[in-house]
């Protein structure tokens, strides 16, 4: 075998003991005092603490460390645990011993560099000492660097290219309680080490997570550096980016991937663009990104038969999951019957893809969690309109108000409740034992909103705390994904009437939004009614009223003054100025003024808030009639 295919073991055993002559001591021993050609001693305190497994080929390993750190090359000095160790006894070193030793040398070095390979399931993230010398290089907050040999970032590039979910579905198979040892009271030894540190296994799991989803990120920006003409890489990059939360990144490769000729690559940078842009609540730029994809669709093959051609080009989940992207944003904008046909057209494109629901078994639903999960997302982003029509009078009676009913829900009906439940579920087991885990979190929370809508909310909570703690471990603390998860949450406490808990699980979901989107997003305006909704019932009536403001103008800046969303939170903002009225007329023991009341009623009809709910009124008549 050439040397250069010998694994760390195997250099070992035919080198490093065979040459140090069973002589009891470590081999750099034979290097004390000595310099190379420059006069640089070969020795010296390290600065750099190499983690490996010796399983990786020992030339790798060398090599990679050395590129590494090839600009500080003359100052670097590794400590490498085959030279340092004495290979002749270290078979006879206690448990205790390595512990020291790792810890008192990363502890000391203050620099780990972690080598992985292969890259999408590193042998060193599968073995308990490596691990080990993770965990301690994250305790002592050291600077932890990353690598692969040069072969493997290739295929990494190739791999994100077939499939841009794969670096989260590498990150998901990272679990730290499966690593293995030689000896297995090592392992049992230091996974309690692990367990018993703060955050247990979960915390140090997230954190090796965190660092690694960093330096994919680094990786794939140097890669597309190196090979700017590859917008197949740029653009997959581009939806990595949107799906990470890193949103300037997104855009930024996206529009340098619009210089592509090729058009499949365009109608894909339009989507994503569009995407971040509704993210971002730029509705407009969103839709005319949305419409630019259509047309580069329509070019890619020149005829109007979307059903045959989607099939053909290989974009049928890709055009099914444009119409509905455009159809969230047209239901935001009020655009109800647009709205409604763009929804049509992305669930038949996506039935004809993925074939009807009723005859699949749990093996075949895996492929479906991506529409379940924009079908749920759908509904969470037109929750508000939903709000509007089921809140909104269409007409008074002797001064009764009767409500609308609510034209949207049906739409969804049996989508993601009933007996889709039971599958989903089976689907959830088989999914566990096959180690799928990246579909897991998704398919938790579906199940955790069915729950919801079925009023079943301790199982509700037990599955979004669980698709909570895998987001977290895939994508850190701030992600819209943990928002929509916590913001859910803190809806299912309340309606246990747990308002402390609802409060403090909605608050959290306000500040990520407020960092990703924003202050003036649409979502920041609905999780600020949410908190309001919390005040109230505290009878912090105050604070309800300073959210719903804050949720008015966020309407103003977003739709305008004559939209229909500023007019629906503008009657909630008079309901909150009623009640903190009323309370401090309470306190100060004096008759409510209920002239100001009737004011404030009053102030509702100079908005066309009660001309739009005759519109919808009429317009779900004639729906029904149709």
């Amino acid at each position: 075998m050439k040397t250069k295919e010998l694994t760390t073991t195997a250099i070992s055993e035919q080198f490093v003991k065979a040459e140090n002559g069973g002589k009891g001591a470590p081999y750099i021993n034979k290097y004390i005092g000595m310099k190379d050609e420059d006069g640089k001693p070969y020795l010296a305190t390290a600065t750099v603490f190499v983690s490996h497994a010796w399983q990786y080929k020992f030339y790798d390993v060398v090599f990679t460390a050395m590129q590494q750190h090839a600009n500080e090359y003359a100052n670097t000095y590794f400590w490498f645990d085959l030279f340092t160790n004495n290979q002749h006894d270290v078979a006879d070193k206690s448990f205790e011993w390595f512990c020291t030793t790792f810890q008192d040398m990363i502890r000391s070095i203050g620099s780990t560099l972690l080598i992985l390979s292969p890259w999408h399931d590193p042998v060193l993230l599968r073995r308990v000492w490596c691990l080990f010398e993770v965990y301690n290089a994250l305790e002592t907050s050291g600077k932890l660097h990353i690598q692969v040999p040069g072969s493997e970032r290739e295929i990494l590039a190739e791999a994100v290219v077939q499939d841009s979910d794969c670096l989260i579905q590498k990150l998901s198979n990272i679990r730290i309680e499966k690593a293995q040892a030689t000896i297995a009271s090592d392992k049992d030894l230091i996974l309690k080490v692990i367990q018993n540190s703060e955050g247990g296994y979960y915390g140090v799991s997230k954190q090796v997570k965190d660092r690694l989803r960093a330096w994919y990120m680094e990786q794939l920006d140097d890669l597309v550096c190196e090979s700017p003409d590859n917008h197949h890489l740029r653009v997959v990059t581009a939806e990595i980016c949107s799906s990470f939360g890193n949103f300037g990144q997104a855009l930024e490769h996206a529009s340098l991937s619009l210089t592509s000729d090729e058009v499949s690559i365009k109608f894909k940078s339009y989507c994503v663009t569009g995407r971040v842009y509704a993210a971002q609540n730029k509705f407009q730029l969103a839709l005319t990104n949305y419409d630019e994809a259509l047309i580069q669709y329509q070019e890619l093959k020149g005829i109007e038969d979307d059903k045959v051609e989607i099939r053909d080009c290989g974009l049928s989940k890709e055009m099914g999951y444009l119409y509905l992207d455009r159809c969230e944003v047209l239901m935001q904008n009020l655009l109800i019957q647009a709205g409604y046909g763009s929804l049509q057209k992305g669930m038949e494109i996506l039935a004809d893809e993925f074939g009807g629901l009723d005859s699949l078994t749990p093996q075949e639903l895996v492929p479906m969690i991506p529409k379940f999960k924009k079908t749920v997302s759908l509904i969470r982003n037109i929750e508000f309109i939903t709000q509007i029509l089921s809140l909104i009078v269409t007409e008074e009676n002797d001064g009764g108000r009767n409500s609308t009913s609510d034209p949207i829900s049906y739409l969804f009906e049996g989508e993601v409740n009933g007996d889709k439940l039971d599958m989903m579920l089976k689907a959830t087991e088989m999914i566990e034992q096959e180690g799928i885990h990246h579909q897991l979190p998704d398919l938790y929370h579906i199940i955790g909103l069915s729950y919801l809508a079925n009023q079943q909310f301790n199982d509700a909570l037990a599955y979004f705390h669980r698709s909570l703690k895998i987001k977290r471990e895939l994508f850190g603390e701030i992600h819209l994904d943990i928002a929509d998860i916590l913001r859910d949450i803190g809806a299912t406490y309340h309606q246990l009437g747990d308002v402390d808990e609802a409060f403090s699980h909605m608050r959290q979901s306000v500040e990520i939004r407020e960092i990703v989107t924003g202050n003036n997003s649409l979502g920041v305006a609905l999780a600020y009614q949410d908190l309001a909704s919390v005040h109230d019932e505290r009878g912090e009536y105050a604070e309800a009223l300073q959210l719903i403001r804050g949720a008015f103008f966020i309407m103003l800046h977003i739709f305008g003054m004559e939209s229909y969303h500023a007019s629906i939170v503008c009657l909630k903002m008079n309901q909150a100025h009623n009640k903190l009225f009323y309370a401090e007329a309470m306190k100060l023991d004096v008759p409510p003024d209920e002239e100001f009341g009737k004011k404030l009623n009053n102030n509702i009809h100079s908005l066309p808030i009660h001309k739009f709910s005759v519109q919808l009124h009429d317009d779900s008549r004639n729906d029904a009639g149709a």
